[in-house]
Parts: C-alpha cells; structure tokens; sequence
C-alpha cells in the first residue's frame, strides 16, 4: 500500500490521468448512444481527479482553465448537428490542446537529470532523517554516494530537519565543496509548513549555497495531493538558482521499492544502497 501512495505522490499518476481524461471526453462528444456515453463521462471524471491529486505542480491558470474546458464539454448533452453540438466541439478541442500544453510543459521534469561529480573535494549533504539510519555512517547514501565518486562527504543531516532549522548547515559548506546536495522539505510537509514560508526559506538556502563554485542538487519533493505549491515553489527557485533538479519520481520509485524502507518511510540499509546506486547512475 505505501509502495503504491509513493508511486502516486511522484506523479505516476499525472499522465495516465490525462489520457484518460482526454479519451473519455472524446467518446462522451461522439457517442450516439447513452450507454457508451455514461461510462465515458465517468472515465473523464476519474482521470481529472487523477491529474489533481497527482499533485503534480502545473501553473494554476492551465490547471483552471484545462479543468474549465473539461467541464463545460462534459455537462453540455446537445442533439446531433446542432450549433450547440458544434460548440461541444469545440470546447473539446481547446480541452485536447490545453491537455497537449499540460503534458508538453510537465515533460522536462520527468526527463533524466545530469549530476556532474567529480573525483576530487568533497560532497555536502544538507539532509533530514532520510539520509541518516543505516547501520553504520558510512552505510547512509551520502556516503556510499561519495566513494562511488571518490570524494569525501561532510553530510549535515539531523531527524526532524526542515530548511528553516537547517538554515544555518548551508553557512557550514566550505570551499572546498566540489558537490552540494539538498535533501529537505518532507518535514516541512508534515509539519504544516506553510508553502510561502517553505519558499522563503528555501530561497534563503540556496542564496547561501549559492556562493560556492559547486554545482547544487535538489531532490525534488514526492507530493500529497493539493501540495502543488510546494513543488511549484520547489521548481521555480531551483531554475532561478541554477541548482539541478532532481525528478520527485527519482526519490519517490526508491521509497515505493520492497525492502527499501526500515518503516515505510526512513530508509533501510538496502534503500540507502539504492538511492546512491539511483544517483550516481545520474552522473554526467
């Protein structure tokens, strides 16, 4: 069952809802016959809330206005060659092209990223619970992480961390970082933080990292549903930043992995060994 929440909360679930929120608004449009039409229009519903509840952080106006064009095409029922029934039409076609738009723009955050190491300096780690819990220090990702790259680690993370009091371990980072890697936001998440506060902070945070030569990675949030700000706000700050972005569905795949985690969330010595194997695969 977590296995399965992880998969939704990294967006498995966005595009599989926009086909099928696309799909059963089209049959809806040309059936002829209510009993083909009904199950349509509940297939539509069902992918709509799909792509809501993916959390997946599309700009609010597509979102509304993707959501609009659905609606109107799917409550309208005119008869056959009417000019009603032509502008079913086309308000399903705005609908085919926003859901185009939608799934154009989300694309570049599920491609694969690039994460440059190099053999030399060291990698900071700004971390939460997630990145502590192996059996041994040098079991923790980071670490392993490191000596597939020949570096050493300075790893500062602590249970419980959210970017407001980990603020200050970015003033810890020194120059000779070759490789700074954030890993922080998930307590934030569960402790309410407001989405304008967790923008603030984490824009703070990479002002600081900001100053070194070394290039900064952020892991990008698996989300709950209605979360979208978070990511929003995750995204934004990581391309005004330069700092690279690692796909949510990258963090959210190891968690949902069997024998990955210790207690469903905090991950075992096998899901450490997973996340560095899943990153350094990444190099480029």
């Amino acid at each position: 069952m977590m296995g399965f929440a992880f998969h939704f909360a990294g967006g498995a679930a966005f595009y599989p809802g926009l086909l099928c929120a696309i799909a059963g608004l089209t049959i809806a449009c040309f059936a002829s016959r209510r009993v083909i039409a009904a199950p349509a229009r509940i297939v539509t519903v069902l992918g709509a809330l799909l792509v809501i509840l993916s959390a997946t952080p599309s700009p609010l106006l597509l979102y509304l206005s993707w959501s609009i064009s659905l609606a109107m095409s799917l409550v309208a029922r005119p008869r056959k060659d009417s000019p009603k029934k032509r502008r079913q039409y086309a308000t399903l076609a705005v609908a085919a092209l926003l859901t185009v738009a939608m799934g154009v723009m989300e694309w570049p955050y599920r491609m694969r990223t690039s994460i440059p190491y190099r053999a030399s300096g060291v990698l900071y780690e700004l971390g939460d619970s997630l990145s502590m819990g192996a059996d041994t220090l040098d079991g923790n990702w980071p670490a392993l992480l490191a000596d597939k790259a020949g570096m050493r680690v300075k790893s500062f993370a602590f249970g419980g961390a959210r970017l407001q009091t980990a603020l200050s371990n970015a003033d810890r980072v020194e120059s000779d970082a070759s490789l700074i890697i954030v890993e922080l936001g998930g307590n934030d998440i569960f402790y309410d933080t407001s989405s304008k506060d967790f923008a603030q902070n984490l824009d703070a945070m990479l002002t600081k990292l900001a100053k070194h030569q070394a290039p900064v990675v952020l892991l990008e949030l698996p989300l709950p549903p209605f979360y979208n700000a978070f990511g929003a706000a995750q995204r934004r700050l990581a391309n005004q930043h330069g700092a690279i972005l690692v796909p949510k569905s990258v963090l959210a795949t190891v968690l949902a992995t069997p024998g990955a985690t210790a207690d469903g969330l905090h991950l075992s010595p096998a899901g450490h060994a997973l996340l560095a194997d899943t990153l350094w695969s990444m190099r480029g």
